[in-house]
């Protein structure tokens, strides 16, 4: 399931020295955000593949391909892996985890990721307009709904509701019939998926700003300009929101005190969330750069250099770091390992 927060690697510390551990072709560029997992990477590209990796080496286990472009980053459960396509037949899909086999796709029209999914059902938001409510066990069609207008930021959860974004407002709706419980205007576009805390729905807009929402009367409770367009998500953490613009600046805007905002000039365009982790934020960036914060400095105290541009946000796990470059290939480094564990482990390589 999806961390609600956009921060998924907030308590996760980056280890003092890396190394590459792997790099993996998948395709084309990534159509949204990697789907991690204890001993798997799943990957949507943007030209149709979909690809499962392990984890531990980058070996492709299998891959399978869909009837258009990849329009979302995949979601997976303990058994089945659900993606989406986006080009005017697009569809929704259903594949088996262990085996890459496809168990069912579903018409929907132009999909606009990402997608979400519950318990009970899979959702999908279309640039048609439509929001789509799928059985997972079948892919039918449990309900929909058109807004009239064409659907930008894809679908998160909101407790009992889903929202969608159009290009002056935000929707919230029931997932079990489909009915609009909520309405708030965003003055703006937004394209990317909001973050969620407990008492505040956050989302950002390429009309230069982010702003925070009540989640369950969408009744805006603050706005704040960030100068610049904005793509990626914002992301809550440390009861903060970080977000980064297409200007260069990467901020820091408390969420009880959105007018003692903070921001630094990176001087590169950012289009990817940041990612918080223990101790920092690291940032990746549109000329390929990846870029390590650390709180209260200024200072960059690492930097990795990939081909441009990151347009999804780097994902640090367990002392490893992950990102997709703009050629599709999934970028992996892990704890530099000293010499003497070298020498031990081809010891025991070599006593088995």
């Amino acid at each position: 399931m999806a961390d609600l927060t956009r921060a998924p690697s907030a308590d996760q510390t980056l280890p003092a020295s890396l190394e590459v551990a792997w790099t993996a072709g998948t395709g084309k560029s990534a159509a949204g955000a990697l789907a991690l997992g204890d001993s798997v990477v799943v990957v949507q590209s943007s030209d149709r593949l979909l690809t499962l990796l392990r984890r531990r080496t980058g070996e492709r286990a299998w891959r399978a391909r869909l009837d258009g472009p990849g329009a979302t980053g995949p979601l997976f459960t303990h058994d089945r892996v659900y993606t989406a396509s986006g080009d005017v037949r697009g569809r929704v899909y259903q594949y088996d985890l262990h085996t890459g086999k496809r168990t069912w796709a579903r018409l929907v029209g132009p999909v606009v990721g990402p997608i979400a999914i519950s318990d009970r059902r899979v959702f999908a938001a279309t640039g048609a307009g439509w929001l789509y409510a799928l059985d997972p066990s079948n892919g039918d069609v449990d309900w929909r709904r058109s807004f009239g207008a064409p659907l930008r930021a894809g679908v998160s959860i909101v407790g009992p509701n889903v929202v969608v974004a159009t290009d002056d407002s935000l929707f919230l709706v029931t997932q079990l019939d489909g009915q609009v419980s909520a309405r708030g205007a965003t003055e703006g576009p937004v394209f990317s998926p909001p973050a969620i805390s407990d008492s505040l729905l956050v989302v950002s807009s390429p009309a230069g700003y982010v702003a925070a929402f009540d989640p369950r009367t969408l009744v805006r409770r603050w706005r704040a300009s960030v100068a610049a367009p904005v793509f990626g998500s914002p992301v809550i953490a440390r009861d903060t929101v970080f977000t980064a613009t297409m200007g260069g600046r990467f901020w820091k805007i408390p969420l009880g005190d959105p007018g003692s905002a903070l921001s630094v000039d990176l001087q590169v365009p950012v289009r990817a969330a940041p990612t918080p982790i223990e101790g920092g934020v690291l940032i990746g960036t549109i000329e390929g750069e990846l870029i390590l914060l650390t709180s209260g400095s200024d200072d960059r105290h690492w930097r990795e250099r990939v081909y441009a541009p990151i347009e999804e946000p780097p994902i640090v796990d367990q002392g490893m770091v992950l990102v997709a470059d703009g050629r599709g290939r999934i970028h992996a480094w892990r704890e530099r390992e000293e010499e003497g564990e070298e020498r031990e482990e081809e010891g025991e390589e070599r006593e088995r």
